[in-house]
């Protein structure tokens, strides 16, 4: 088991996977995600051919619930259009690999 110290200097543990957890990897239901590129298509699954549900602006917060692969689902904070965006064109902490 890793040993990290604290802003105290004592020592905690650490498990054998926090050195190598990916830190764009939140919660399930990650908040705080932004669109990173001027502008994205939401698409109805996780495919560049899938259906184009929406296409949302740079800086738009979106609440991610799943990731499959490279593809993420969201949905617009506030309640607005849902479906998948290619994790790349995204801003902040991705939910788990599903």
């Amino acid at each position: 088991m890793n040993r990290l110290r604290s802003a105290a200097g004592t020592a905690v543990a650490a498990g054998p996977s926090a050195d190598s957890r990916d830190p764009r990897v939140a919660e399930p239901a990650a908040a705080g995600l932004t669109v990173a590129a001027d502008f994205v298509n939401l698409r109805a699954e996780p495919s560049q051919s899938a259906a184009i549900v929406a296409r949302l602006e740079r800086g738009t917060a979106v609440t991610a619930s799943e990731r499959r692969n490279n593809w993420v689902k969201v949905a617009e904070a506030g309640g607005g259009s849902e479906g998948w965006i290619y994790a790349a064109l995204l801003d902040g902490p991705l939910p788990p690999e599903n």
